[in-house]
């Protein structure tokens, strides 16, 4: 199998990373495991990966069993890295991988859960002598028992990026060929090099894209909160006096799920800014939708000391195991600047809210509730347009529609029609 092909298909069906699920490459000079791939979408669990995978090589007999574990690993890694959409590529970072998996027989699973969890886990009950290694990597110290049954794990946090990785398993490779020794190997890592940050949008995206501040929190199992680009704000009428960017994570120390769900936001000093608080309380209706009620900011600026102040947000609900959603939320103090334009208005603002109490389930946002209503700009711009359309169409059939027939025409055979035209 060409690895070009492999990574198409890894790309299809593992588009959501979670940080502990991780691809496996399987090969062997002998046979591998039969494995069915799995559905798109969906991961091998470690429990499915000991008993489809380990204790089918396991039980093959006079063979050894290499695994190659790296500290991190990711589809991206061997996309970016591979040459992966060049059919005329020797793999780049991954050559020898590439090599061994078209000349002998090989399979994959692009997605496992905890793989080396689970291979700690089974060789504690391997039939055969078990031996890690860590760098160097050579088997000539290693006593392997005669027939087979030896179980060889190659750490290869020494091996300092993909190619060095890459050499060394084909070193080892090649190594147990000129040993005459029948093995199968296997290559994965502890955890995915993508963080979970990365994956929340699985639209498409440029390469190479800013870095944003975000904050992201979770107060299990009731409250989710997720923003970019928070902004501190103390406004005077319609001039702003002070801005602070909240670009560090904020301490949640005082969040609670019970009795009120309620998220505690402690922001770090930034300036003059001495300390920010954020309290959102959470509640029910009994309509079937949670909201986020109440919000109140607390801050220290130089001598200057406020606390409890209420903010107007408007309204954030969202029905049951949903998430409320909104690209430019902006969150003020509530205070009437028309008849006290010199008061110091509290102001947050920020980028992609998104946030969701109770009935939070696999540890993910739920489907989202938009705060932007039905009749959208794009909506009213077509809206509009079709007016216009309609305006043009009946002003052309009124125009048609006025049109009169003559009521008396020349006969070839008669007396000529003539119009006195003299006054």
């Amino acid at each position: 199998m060409e690895l070009s092909l492999m990574i198409i298909l890894f790309l299809n069906v593992g588009f959501c990373v979670s940080n502990d699920v991780v691809p496996v490459l399987i090969w062997g000079n002998k046979n591998v495991p039969d494995l069915k791939t799995p559905a798109a979408g969906h991961s091998v669990t470690s429990d499915d990966f000991v008993d489809t995978v380990l204790r089918q090589l396991s039980q093959a007999n006079a063979q050894d069993i290499l695994v190659f574990i790296r500290d991190q690993l990711s589809l991206d890694d061997i996309t970016h890295s591979a040459n992966a959409y060049n059919q005329n590529s020797d793999g780049g970072d991954f050559h020898n991988i590439k090599s061994l998996m078209t000349t002998h027989p090989s399979t994959h699973l692009p997605r496992v859960v905890s793989p080396v969890d689970a291979i700690s886990s089974w060789k504690k009950n391997f039939d055969g002598q078990v031996h890690e290694l860590t760098s160097p990597y050579s088997l000539d110290d290693v006593p392997l028992t005669t027939g087979g049954r030896n179980l060889i794990i190659f750490h290869l946090s020494g091996a300092e990026n993909l190619r060095k990785a890459d050499e060394v398993i084909g070193t080892v490779s090649s190594r147990m060929n000129v040993l005459g020794r029948q093995y199968s190997a296997l290559y994965t890592a502890g955890s995915s090099s993508k963080s979970p940050r990365e994956h929340l949008y699985l639209g498409r995206h440029l390469l190479a894209t800013e870095d944003i501040p975000n904050h992201f929190y979770n107060i299990s199992p009731c409250i989710f909160f997720y923003a970019e680009n928070i902004t501190f704000q103390i406004q005077n009428g319609k001039t702003t006096n002070m801005t602070w960017e909240l670009e560090s994570r904020a301490d949640t120390n005082g969040s609670t799920c019970f009795p009120t769900p309620q998220l505690v936001l402690n922001f770090n000093p930034v300036g003059d800014l001495k300390s920010l608080n954020l309290i959102v309380t959470f509640g029910n209706t009994s309509t079937g939708y949670w909201e986020a009620k109440d919000w109140h900011v607390s801050y220290h600026i130089n001598d200057e000391q406020k606390t409890n102040l209420p903010l107007v947000v408007g309204s954030i609900y969202a029905p049951y195991k949903h998430s409320y959603h909104c690209t430019k939320p902006k969150v003020q103090q509530l205070v009437n600047t028309t008849d006290h334009a010199d008061v110091a208005v509290s102001v947050f603002q920020m980028k992609n809210l998104q946030l969701q109490g109770f009935s939070i389930g696999r540890n993910r946002f739920g489907r989202a509730s938009d705060c932007i209503g039905f009749f959208t700009i794009p909506i009213w711009m077509g809206i509009i347009s079709m007016l216009v359309l309609v305006a043009i169409l009946a002003f052309g059939v009124a125009m048609l529609s006025s049109i009169n027939t003559m009521d008396r025409f020349d006969d070839p055979k008669g007396k000529t029609i003539t119009v006195n035209t003299s006054d």
